[in-house]
């Protein structure tokens, strides 16, 4: 930025006027017909406001543009992980219930063995572990 400007910290002086002051030079007026006073100091306090906090960035116009633009993609960024953890929780409730409904079909498995080796292969046990496979399988779809 060419023009030089007056330095920080300006600040709300008030008279009959809203002003805008840095040390001892009064830099301007708000002022504003029909709106009242409260609207003109707030409008003053945020120029204040948006002034001091650019003190020290050497083209503070540039450097709004490029916060703009790190903005816009850090919000981009933001969405994609978001989308990613939503993928992610999906995933871990998809792991979660395959889990659970292979432990069912295990301990199925585990107490047909038990079974087979008291009381051997009977109709009860080849359906059994029949329905103990499909459930296995189906968990793992």
């Amino acid at each position: 930025m060419n023009a030089t400007h007056t330095p920080e910290p300006w600040r709300l002086g008030r008279t009959e006027l809203t002003e805008l002051w840095a040390e001892e030079t009064r830099l301007g007026v708000i002022f504003a017909n029909n709106i009242p006073y409260h609207t003109d100091e707030a409008n003053a306090n945020r120029i204040i406001t948006c002034v001091n906090a650019l003190a020290g960035i050497e083209d503070p116009l540039k450097w709004v543009e490029e916060m703009k633009v790190e903005s816009a993609e850090w919000n981009l960024y933001a969405k994609c992980v978001d989308e990613q953890i939503v993928d992610r929780n999906s995933l871990i409730d998809k792991l979660q219930s395959q889990n659970q409904k292979l432990i069912e079909a295990l301990k199925l498995l585990i107490l047909l063995k038990d079974r087979k080796d008291t009381v051997g292969k009977d109709e009860f046990y080849i359906e059994s572990q029949k329905e103990a496979w499909e459930k296995a399988k189906e968990a793992l779809k």
